[in-house]
């Protein structure tokens, strides 16, 4: 949802998102704290996306042939969301409840 939309729909100034954004990460629009989360499947650094040059354009395709490798090699659910180093450290929470209810869960 665009950052408008959201706005309206919360009932807050788009401002007021960005300062929240930056405390709540999931709420942030900044593609490196949603990288944090591992939504992303890696950032791609040194690249003039406003105009690409051939090496540019040569390392974005790189990028995506690996991403497509990894969806077809890898689990065909969002698991791969929390094994990233950075989805380690800022989901740790979240992969520990998830770790113990699946343990709770084989108990039953």
């Amino acid at each position: 949802m665009g950052k408008k939309a959201a706005a309206r729909v919360t009932k807050r100034s788009v401002a007021d998102l960005d300062e929240l954004g930056g405390k709540v990460l999931p709420l942030s629009y900044d593609v490196r704290t949603v990288a944090q989360l591992g939504i992303l499947h890696e950032l791609i650094e040194n690249v003039n996306a406003d105009a690409p040059g051939q090496t540019d354009i040569e390392k974005v395709r790189e990028a995506l042939l690996r991403a497509v490798a990894d969806a077809r090699s890898g689990p065909r659910d969002l698991s791969n969301r929390l094994k990233s180093p950075e989805a380690q450290q800022t989901r740790k929470a979240s992969i520990e409840v998830r770790r113990r209810l699946t343990a709770q869960w084989r108990k039953a």
